[in-house]
């Protein structure tokens, strides 16, 4: 379900920062998007969260513009396989709350810092309610298992966790290193590290060398 929906349905809470974050954020390298893309992103999510500290603001946004990108390397290398391959059906990965992003053993033993506490807490908010507005286009949740899980998949667009983003089993790892065999290497020893960092710092929930990865694996796909 396109992102872009969603994104136009947030109620504006303060307009007064979208120039500077655009200023910010907009010119960064995203390859798996277009420009059109990014700047409604920034400017929906920059008005949607104005009441927000610049820091915390701007990390909210940074990460959503990293998953939509992939989410686009996914829907080209993994979604139709997990659709008709999946090796545990009919949840596969989706088996359990692996929507949250710190448990208590994070912040027990871990102490996540500050921001990223603050950046964790705003993901889960939006995941509410990007599944609200999934949920009142027509997806119904299924029972039991993961509470963003519905019949024909995820409810959530550009707030998943870290650890739901970069998991990749290991069906889907060796169909990939079938089909990309000198590039998917790379990316899957990327995503594997991600997926089970535990994100103590807003710098833990993206990775730079999965998107490297990425951008060997397959050639650039803005507006995918």
């Amino acid at each position: 379900m396109p992102a872009s929906g969603w994104l136009r349905s947030l109620k504006p809470a303060s307009q007064a920062f979208i120039d500077g974050d655009m200023d910010c954020l907009a010119p960064l390298d995203y390859p798996f998007l277009n420009q059109g893309q990014v700047c409604e992103q920034v400017e929906c999510l920059s008005g949607h969260l104005g009441r927000l500290g610049l820091e915390h603001r701007r990390a909210v946004i940074g990460y959503s513009l990293y998953t939509r990108q992939l989410e686009a390397v996914q829907e080209r290398t993994g979604k139709a396989f997990c659709a008709g391959n999946c090796g545990r059906p009919p949840v596969g990965c989706c088996n359990a709350a692996h929507y949250r992003v710190h448990s208590l053993a994070d912040f027990m033993i871990g102490r996540p810092s500050g921001l990223a506490m603050q950046l964790a807490a705003s993901i889960e908010g939006l995941q509410r309610s990007e599944d609200a507005w999934s949920r009142h286009e027509g997806l119904t949740h299924t029972s039991d298992h993961c509470a963003y899980l519905a019949e024909r998949g995820c409810t959530l667009l550009l707030f998943k966790s870290p650890r739901c983003i970069h998991y990749i089993c290991p069906h889907l790892e060796a169909d990939l290193l079938l089909r990309f065999p000198g590039a998917a290497p790379a990316y899957a020893a990327a995503m594997s590290v991600a997926a089970v960092s535990t994100s103590l710092r807003s710098a833990d929930f993206t990775s730079p060398e999965v998107l490297a990865a990425a951008c060997l694996m397959l050639p650039g796909i803005p507006g995918a």
